[in-house]
């Protein structure tokens, strides 16, 4: 029997959080969104800064931030 449990996020798409990548060098080489669907992930989107796409990021190379709300006020991990 598969005893794992899956948890949904309440999170709306996008989440309210980017990743910032940062290349070997530590500069801005690009960043990460999180698109959700039914409150599981359901793309991540890669963009680069440059002409190249970026490949995967290493955990380490991303800087999670979170968003701004309407109000222009940056919200915290508890809401």
């Amino acid at each position: 029997m598969d005893e794992r449990v899956t948890v949904l996020s309440e999170a709306e798409s996008p989440v309210p959080v980017s990743g910032e990548v940062s290349g070997i060098d530590g500069t801005a080489g690009g960043g990460l969104i999180l698109l959700l669907e039914d409150g599981r992930l359901g793309a991540l989107e890669i963009y680069s800064y440059e002409d190249e796409p970026l490949p995967m990021p290493e955990p380490a190379q991303v800087t999670w931030v979170l968003a701004a709300d309407a109000d222009g006020a940056e919200l915290t991990a508890d809401g």
